[in-house]
């Protein structure tokens, strides 16, 4: 903005005009401003700008939307593979079990007082019979 000193005395009462940054005077935009009425339609087109979703935007979402879904699928995939592993390890698992059970009931009955007894007979020992005396304990 520049300031003019000027003698009023010898120049006529002129004011000096401004301009807008459109190079409208400031004047005449003041009017058109101070012209409308409230509550009434504008008369004046105004461009209005897009303000839905860009098409930019669209794409680039729906990019990134597949890439997950597509990643979630992977996922689901992997996980289905990993529980039929699960499962087979499960089932085998409990084959090892029964066959480690059976084995440990033939071990335990080979042991067992029962074959201790038919053992002994074969080599020849006699049986001792329960103990018939009492045993007494010193204090």
């Amino acid at each position: 903005m520049m300031y003019v000193k000027t003698n009023l005395s010898k120049a006529p009462s002129v004011t000096p005009k401004r301009v807008s940054s459109m190079g409208v005077p400031l004047n005449e935009v003041k009017q058109k401003k101070t012209a409308k009425v409230f509550g009434a339609p504008s008369t004046e087109k105004t461009e209005k700008k897009g303000k839905g979703i860009s098409a930019g935007k669209v794409i680039f979402f729906t990019l990134i939307f597949g890439a997950v879904g597509l990643m979630y699928l992977n996922h689901v995939f992997s996980t289905q593979q990993r529980l039929k592993e699960v499962l087979e390890l499960q089932r085998e698992y409990e084959k090892v079990k029964r066959v480690y059970a059976d084995r440990k009931f033939t071990y335990d009955r080979m042991i067992g007082p029962a074959e201790v007894y038919e053992r002994a007979k074969k080599l020849g020992l006699k049986d001792g019979g329960p103990a018939n005396g009492i045993i007494y304990v010193e204090k």
